[in-house]
């Protein structure tokens, strides 16, 4: 099992493979641009947290944003939201910049395929919250389906995923 996913606007590129990490290379530098540069390749690695904590980074979208997603959010203390697009939100999550990352609205597998084992490689998981139709009504209580901590599985009959939730390393 092999993710790749390329960031255009900031240069990096985000890479893992089962059994062999998570990394990124690329991104901004302050060295002059006349001069050669090599970006260097560093681990990623999912930000320990304990979910109690207060003032926890959570990642999502607010042209998403459902009842669902609201009350996952006010679970927790004081978080502090952040609001980016595609499997950027994935990515965010593996390389440590945030804790969480709730959707519970509907994608398909190859939206989150690569940036799936990018996040487990880096210690985090993607937890099933439910399975969802194409309009994004829930047809589970994502509660319960979450609470069995099952990851998300590809490969199936329907490319649509469940809701799912994005974690870093729970303490």
């Amino acid at each position: 099992m092999l993710g790749v996913v390329q960031v255009p606007a900031t240069g990096k590129v985000y890479w893992a493979a089962k059994g062999q990490g998570a990394w990124v290379k690329g991104g901004p530098s302050s060295e002059s641009q006349n001069q050669p540069q090599t970006p260097t390749s560093k681990r990623l690695q999912a930000a320990l947290y304990e979910p109690s904590a207060p003032g926890l980074t959570i990642v999502g979208s607010s042209s998403h944003w459902s009842s669902e997603t609201a009350e996952f959010f006010s679970q927790f203390k004081d978080p502090t939201f952040r609001q980016l697009g595609s499997s950027l939100k994935l990515l965010m999550v593996a390389e440590g910049d945030a804790h969480i990352y709730p959707r519970l609205a509907p994608t398909c597998e190859w939206d989150t395929a690569a940036a799936h084992v990018i996040v487990t490689e880096a210690g985090g998981s993607v937890i099933q919250a439910g399975k969802c139709d194409s309009k994004g009504h829930a047809l589970e209580d994502w509660r319960a389906v979450l609470e069995k901590d099952d990851p998300v599985v590809y490969n199936k009959e329907d490319p649509l995923n469940p809701y799912f939730v994005v974690y870093g390393r729970r303490g």
